[in-house]
């Protein structure tokens, strides 16, 4: 019994685990969304001022630099996701293994209270025999 209860101890910090991993994929999901907002406003804004000006061949190389890095950005949204995804599913299993263990120490447990209660019943089944026993003596 002891044994399924630190096993239970391990799955449960192994959860807190993947929760803390999914709580900072999160965190850097929603900074790289907010990078990638903001290049997007910087992008537009900066083509609105200088789209037919003289300083057009400098915009070029600006757009052409800032494209590179939304691809970045959305790269990494998107393998953030996964990560999320994936961290999601172990979660899941690591859950369903603790609810499996807690599960068997529960019926470890109800096994053991039915025994003492049986081993209860067996002894005073044995006094109350020995009294008869007595009684007819």
């Amino acid at each position: 019994m002891k044994n399924l209860k630190t096993l239970i101890k391990l799955r449960k910090h192994s959860i807190n685990e993947i929760l803390k991993r999914i709580s900072l994929l999160h965190q850097h999901k929603v900074v790289l969304e907010e990078r990638l907002m903001k290049l997007v406003w910087e992008m537009s804004n900066e083509t609105e001022k200088f789209g037919g000006t003289e300083y057009g061949f400098v915009l070029d190389s600006y757009l052409k630099g800032a494209r590179e890095q939304k691809t970045i950005y959305i790269k990494g949204v998107i393998t953030t996701e996964s990560k999320i995804q994936q961290s999601k599913f172990m979660l899941h299993d690591e859950f369903g293994e603790m609810k499996k263990l807690e599960i068997a120490l529960q019926n470890r447990e109800k096994q053991m209270e039915l025994d003492e209660t049986m081993k209860e019943a067996k002894s005073i089944d044995d006094m109350s025999l020995m009294r008869r026993v007595r009684q007819s003596t």
